[in-house]
């Protein structure tokens, strides 16, 4: 599983998981919806790796369940980055 997982010390110990599936449909969901962090994050990786025509799908989740107002975002954004790289660079090695 390409899963990245970035741990933080905000508001207690949280650590954020995301998953990134790429997609030749040059548009980024997230799952939970609307969490444009991590969006705005994967959009800038694929920018800076030169790959903007892309697009994916990342699953966003938070060991322990965090609530919707206590998301980790510096680790969330660090994450989705992280997991964009990951996923993309393996497909350059593949």
């Amino acid at each position: 599983m390409n899963r990245v997982g970035i741990r933080t010390a905000e508001r207690g110990t949280t650590t954020v998981y995301v998953q990134f599936t790429p997609s030749d449909v040059p548009v980024l969901t997230s799952c939970p919806q609307h969490r444009a962090v991590a969006i705005g994050a994967a959009a800038r990786t694929l920018c800076a790796l030169g790959r903007s025509y892309l697009g994916g799908h990342l699953e966003i989740s938070w060991n322990p369940p965090a609530s919707r107002h206590r998301t980790p975002v510096g680790s969330e954004y660090l994450a989705a980055s992280c997991a964009v790289a990951h996923v993309l660079t393996d497909r350059q090695a593949s």
